[in-house]
């Protein structure tokens, strides 16, 4: 979350996405 604000919030969100993604698949499964 460091210099998040120097992100774009379509990137930040993006990111957000994949890494959420990627914690609910781990959990799933």
């Amino acid at each position: 979350m460091v210099n998040h604000k120097s992100m774009p919030t379509s990137q930040t969100w993006s990111y957000t996405k994949t890494h959420i993604g990627s914690y609910v698949m781990t959990y799933v499964s």
